[in-house]
């Protein structure tokens, strides 16, 4: 797992994909069926960021498969919910509401943080979708209960996530005052907290939030508000530190295991 996320910063997802097959056929030849789709799963992922969408929804078709003869849901639900992100961002919404409404279906009753963490997932995927197709009452609703396991969870990377979505519904609102106000609150939590995440999965996730973020807002500044050098400043900062955290991320790339 480690190897794969060295891998994906080093921007080679290809040889990802590579070990994660390897590892899959050693798992299928000592017949660790688990350790198997847990490996599906994640060359799916691989896969999906190649824009193989084919073979990626092979690789969750055999995760799923294997996942079906575990008593543990959660590992289906965690494939269940790529498989909807595929979907969607291969541009077939409907697909991805069918797996999206399985999974909240599934974890309506769970109180495990797996299943938790998997059902505000879910429902950020339908946040996108229905914003995507103006569906505004349908998406604050799927914001409301997200925002509540949220709070639940407390971490960072949900509340950045969060806010990300509150700002384009602001934004699709016409109401870009509040859409930037969201934003810039974002951009004060990821100058606190920028360096803190410590697990590496966490870490990868946060600087993809920051970048978004940094991007969302400097749009709102120069299309809606008319504010050219606020949106130039913004990406300049944010350039600078996509470049610290290169720096930092070389550093951890080259230190000791």
């Amino acid at each position: 797992v480690y190897k794969r996320q060295l891998l994906h910063r080093l921007g080679i997802p290809e040889r990802a994909a590579d070990v994660l097959q390897q590892s899959a056929e050693i798992f299928h030849n000592l017949g660790e069926g688990q350790l198997e789709a847990a490996a599906a799963t994640n060359r799916g992922a691989s896969l999906q960021r190649m824009g193989l969408h084919d073979e990626a929804f092979e690789a969750y078709r055999r995760s799923l498969a294997l996942r079906s003869q575990s008593e543990n849901p959660s590992g289906r639900i965690g494939t269940l919910l790529q498989i909807a992100e595929l979907h969607y961002e291969g541009g077939d919404a409907e697909r991805a509401t069918e797996s999206l409404n399985e999974i909240l279906s599934e974890t309506e009753e769970a109180t495990d943080a797996a299943s938790r963490s998997f059902r505000w997932g879910a429902l950020i995927t339908a946040t996108d979708i229905d914003l995507a197709s103006g569906r505004l009452e349908a998406a604050r609703r799927s914001l409301e209960e997200a925002e509540d396991i949220a709070e639940e969870v407390g971490h960072t990377l949900y509340s950045l996530e969060l806010d990300r979505r509150r700002a384009e519904l602001f934004r699709l609102e016409d109401d870009p005052e509040k859409a930037a106000e969201v934003l810039e609150n974002a951009v004060a939590v990821i100058e606190r907290l920028r360096t803190s995440p410590e697990a590496e999965e966490d870490r990868v996730g946060f600087l993809g939030a920051q970048d978004s973020v940094f991007k969302d807002l400097a749009g709102i500044y120069l299309r809606r508000l008319n504010r050219p050098n606020d949106a130039f400043e913004i990406l300049e900062k944010g350039r600078s530190r996509a470049f610290l955290d290169s720096l930092e991320g070389g550093a951890f790339i080259a230190s000791d295991s």
